[in-house]
């Protein structure tokens, strides 16, 4: 299951049994209610917004003629598989240089802001 699935999932499983928590138990307190109910819609902006910088950064560098589709798959298959960075790999597989990388990042938040 993807990360996006899991938090997604998770959060509305916790905002469940919240729900049935203040309705089961009256004594339970009002801001802990607001706060289950205030994290689900962070969770998945959160879930949301990570996957699209992630996607984004290989875009860019696909549109740029830097990489090529199967380049990128192979980034995303390898970043599945680790908890590293996009361009990290990219720079480990020797696919991109530090400059490469660091221009992309650079124009990414210029897109993201």
């Amino acid at each position: 299951m993807c990360k996006k699935v899991t938090i997604i999932f998770g959060a509305a499983v916790i905002g469940l049994i919240c729900i049935y928590f203040k309705f089961s138990l009256p004594a339970m307190e009002t801001f802990v209610f607001a706060f289950v109910l205030a994290a689900f819609p962070l969770l998945v902006c959160y879930a949301f917004g990570s996957e699209r910088k992630h996607r984004r950064i290989g875009e860019l560098a696909m549109q740029k003629n830097m990489l090529t589709e199967e380049e990128v798959v192979s980034i995303i298959l390898s970043q599945k598989k680790c908890t590293s960075k996009f361009g990290e790999i990219a720079i480990r597989e020797k696919y991109l240089s530090h400059f490469e990388v660091d221009s992309l990042l650079s124009e990414q938040s210029a897109l993201i802001a």
